[in-house]
């Protein structure tokens, strides 16, 4: 019987920070410092957002309607579009 060694995974030791809690940018080195003395390898960011209506943080559309456009398009795949259908610059 072959003697084989354990291999262990690495898992990492992860904080959680609200942003909202924390505050300003400067605010934010003492809470790593606070996390790395604390013995965590990882710093996990929560949503920037203001909780909505539904009191979730999740953006949502309100995220898409900020940055983005939102646009239509129709496609004809059967060519029988009345020119009048079609916008054109005649």
């Amino acid at each position: 019987m072959e003697n084989h060694q354990a291999h262990h995974a690495y898992a990492p030791r992860i904080y959680f920070i609200d942003p909202l809690l924390v505050g300003p940018l400067a605010n934010w080195p003492a809470q790593f410092e606070h996390a790395a003395a604390l013995g965590f390898d990882h710093v996990l960011i929560g949503s920037p957002f203001m909780p909505g209506s539904n009191g979730h943080r999740e953006a949502g559309t309100q995220v898409l309607d900020i940055f983005s456009e939102w646009k239509s398009l129709y496609i004809d795949y059967s060519g029988k579009l009345q020119k009048a259908q079609i916008d054109t610059h005649e």
